[in-house]
């Protein structure tokens, strides 16, 4: 076999040198990502004006996330009837570590106005638990399998959340009451990025701004020239390593997450 260059005559080379290299370079493949650190920080989300609001992704998200979990816990509340003794059990074994709030509330519920969740009731769970994955999935789940039981009657309860003059929590609802159907499907992971086609079309069952402690005005968060948001850095690798050709991908050996 014969290389050659512009400035020399070609010249012979051993066919085993062209597989050694070949081989060299496949086995340097990946060296940079087994061998150093891979530190990832939060993601600034500047104001996008591809967006109605001109804000950024990240705030736009927030305030999304934000309000759907409140109103799908008093969508719960209000449909409390169709919360059944089967569904807590089914509870109990797809969510056992969160399940044992659901308990409480659902004994009183014969003496009470309506099944609450510990959040609500003074029940003794963890502050933050409603906010956290695992109870907002038991809670989603909760949600589908009551709403399984009996569908018209649950949807007739459930949309009482939904309607200004029986909103509990909050001053009034933050969507309108052509979101049940978004509101029941909707369960984004918290560290997700979301593209302008995943907001944009549950932001349309925004209702009226108003302003009130529990879920911020979307417009408020909008409008705010003076408040930067940031996608954590844990959901800035997820989207990186999701990003990443799976060969890749298991070359990444050492990762540090600034969350500041």
């Amino acid at each position: 076999m014969r290389l050659s260059r512009a400035e020399t005559l070609p010249q012979a080379v051993m066919i085993s040198l062209l597989f050694t290299c070949r081989r060299i370079a496949s086995e340097m493949r990946g060296v940079a990502l087994r061998t150093n650190r891979i530190t990832f920080t939060t993601g600034f989300s500047a104001p996008e004006p591809i967006s109605k609001s001109k804000a950024s992704r990240a705030g736009r998200f927030w305030v999304l996330w934000e309000c759907a979990r409140i109103i799908k816990m008093e969508m719960l509340q209000h449909a409390a009837v169709c919360v059944s003794a089967d569904v807590v059990n089914r509870l109990h074994k797809l969510y056992p570590l969160v399940s044992i709030y659901f308990d409480p509330p659902l004994k009183d519920s014969t003496s009470l106005p309506g099944w609450l969740l510990g959040f609500f009731n003074g029940y003794h769970s963890p502050l933050l638990l409603p906010w956290s994955e695992l109870w907002g999935e038991a809670h989603h789940a909760a949600l589908n399998l009551a709403r399984n039981q009996d569908r018209p009657k649950f949807d007739a309860l459930a949309i009482k959340a939904l309607s200004l003059c029986d909103a509990g929590l909050m001053e009034g609802p933050c969507f309108d009451e052509q979101a049940m159907d978004m509101l029941m499907d909707w369960q984004p992971l918290p560290w997700s990025i979301p593209v302008e086609d995943q907001l944009a079309p549950s932001e349309q069952h925004f209702t009226e701004p108003r302003t009130d402690f529990e879920c911020w005005d979307p417009n408020g968060v909008q409008e705010s020239t003076q408040t930067k948001w940031f996608f954590s850095a844990a959901a800035v690798a997820i989207d990186f390593l999701s990003n990443l050709p799976l060969e890749e991908r298991r070359n990444v050996q050492d990762i540090t997450l600034l969350e500041d």
